[in-house]
């Protein structure tokens, strides 16, 4: 009998929803919020100056308080402006110049995906950029929105990810898997599947192991750990025989010959999370949306796996 994947990934609590709440709004975040998201839809008003969206350590307006997040959209000449606000002084801002932001009548939906290291900024479920956080993002509690704009919907998730170890898996572990490895993904891929690895790379010379998401055709997600003499982490997608652009930015290189390593990729609404040890690591945005089509793992290269397991 065919096993159903298992349901693993709960909210730990929530959702908080806010429909059409009155600017000038502030909402305490609760503590449960660490690495979760939170989703604005709103308006902004023709003809005004704009509004800005804070994640800040006080539930005040002026003076402002230190603030790990200042989102300002200045709907006139739709320039979006990030920055942070810390001891009374403003960091470097990052600018988004893109008429496609605010719709043709003013209208946007906004996600703010809070990770470990960075908020990640998604407009209309497309993502954008990722900020790098440059405060204690946790000292944030308070989600502070004025100015010219009507909302209509707050949403706040707390995290969708659950530690492997908090529950079981519906599937038996795969021990000492041969590499090279290929095997359809266990009860198909969609969002709030975990897919684990322990293990090293090769004591000797390795050079380089990859783990490919595959459909029947094309690699969704291509993750290219490459050693000597790189040092680098690689990702990309290859679709219709073309390969997609790189990405190639790593908070750091976790990866030695023969160190034991544990990784994780969590599939969620937007994009594959991979974590290292314990530790997040990457996000790499969804090429292929429909993601119920990946239904194929694939690992090659210099490493030794001593388990894996599907959630």
């Amino acid at each position: 009998m065919q096993q159903e994947p298992p349901s693993i990934l709960p909210y730990m609590n929530g959702p908080i929803i806010r429909m059409k709440p009155d600017v000038p709004y502030i909402e305490e975040i609760p503590d449960w919020i660490k690495n979760g998201t939170i989703t604005l839809q709103g308006q902004a008003e023709t003809g005004q100056n704009g509004f800005s969206i804070n994640l800040s350590t006080e539930p005040c307006f002026e003076p402002l308080p230190d603030t790990a997040l200042h989102i300002n959209v200045r709907s006139q000449n739709k320039i979006i402006v990030f920055n942070y606000y810390k001891s009374g002084k403003w960091g470097t801002e990052e600018r988004v110049h893109d008429k496609f932001l605010l719709r043709q009548d003013f209208s946007f939906e906004l996600t703010i995906m809070i990770a470990k290291s960075e908020f990640m900024i998604f407009f209309h479920n497309v993502y954008h950029l990722s900020l790098p956080h440059r405060m204690d993002y946790n000292s944030a509690k308070f989600l502070v929105i004025r100015g010219s704009v009507q909302m209509q919907q707050v949403r706040i998730d707390g995290s969708t990810l659950v530690p492997p170890d908090t529950f079981k898996s519906a599937f038996p572990p795969i021990f000492n898997p041969k590499i090279p490895f290929i095997s359809k993904i266990l009860g198909g891929l969609n969002r709030q599947r975990i897919i684990t690895f322990s293990g090293y790379p090769s004591k000797f010379n390795p050079r380089r192991f990859t783990v490919n998401f595959n459909t029947d055709r094309d690699i969704a997600f291509h993750f290219d750990v490459r050693l000597s003499p790189d040092y680098n982490v690689v990702r990309n997608s290859y679709i219709k025989k073309c390969w997609g652009e790189e990405e190639t930015y790593k908070p750091s290189f976790p990866f030695r010959p023969g160190i034991g390593f544990d990784l994780m990729f969590t599939i969620e609404r937007y994009c594959y999370r991979v974590a290292v040890n314990s530790q997040h690591f990457i996000t790499f945005e969804h090429r292929i949306k429909d993601i119920e089509t990946v239904n194929q793992l694939q690992i090659t290269g210099d490493v030794h796996l001593n388990v894996m397991q599907f959630y």
